[in-house]
């Protein structure tokens, strides 16, 4: 009889570490301010990736491929894991991917690089408006309207945001 009873014990403080470790499973749903504000650290970062990365002094490197000039970027984002590291901070793997194909970044000679071009970009980020437009338990699809400047005019952007078990909501696509 005392066997049955330390072997039931045993067995519910199994059972009870076993529900504690698996953790909370639901999904917290994205609130229009932290989307806005997941929006913005991706634009931030976009910014930073197509004007080629922040550049030491002495590092910035053009060649010819394909009758193309393009440049290295720099030093921070040069490589191939790095750079997607950097993007995966507020993007998922395949929107990342997606991100790299879309702006002609290359890997050549082991090295990250992308045609030569400079971007400025005059969107007000931090008063956009966002409107929800499909919302699932782990994915969901915003309108953000970002003004332009002074200019009196907005741009409309259609973005994915997935939620990842273990990175949390990221943005999965752009649609400008």
């Amino acid at each position: 009889m005392k066997q049955k009873w330390w072997t039931l014990l045993f067995l519910i403080c199994i059972l009870l570490l076993l529900t504690a470790c698996q953790g909370n499973k639901s999904v917290t749903p994205l609130s229009p301010i932290e989307a806005a504000n997941l929006a913005a650290e991706w634009a931030a970062m976009e910014m930073t990736v197509l004007n080629g990365g922040f550049y030491e002094e002495g590092e910035y490197e053009t060649f010819l491929y394909k009758g193309m000039n393009y440049r290295y970027l720099a030093g921070h984002i040069d490589s191939k894991k790095k750079l997607k590291a950097e993007l995966r901070k507020s993007m998922t793997k395949k929107g990342a991917k997606r991100f790299i194909k879309e702006n002609g970044i290359i890997f050549y000679k082991k090295r990250s690089a992308q045609p030569e071009a400079e971007v400025v970009s005059d969107l007000m980020w931090n008063v956009a408006t966002v409107r929800e437009v499909k919302v699932k338990k782990t994915k969901m699809v915003m309108e953000l309207t970002i003004p332009i400047g002074e200019t009196r005019t907005a741009d409309k952007m259609k973005i994915t945001y997935k939620y990842k078990k273990a990175d949390g909501w990221r943005i999965d696509k752009v649609e400008k």
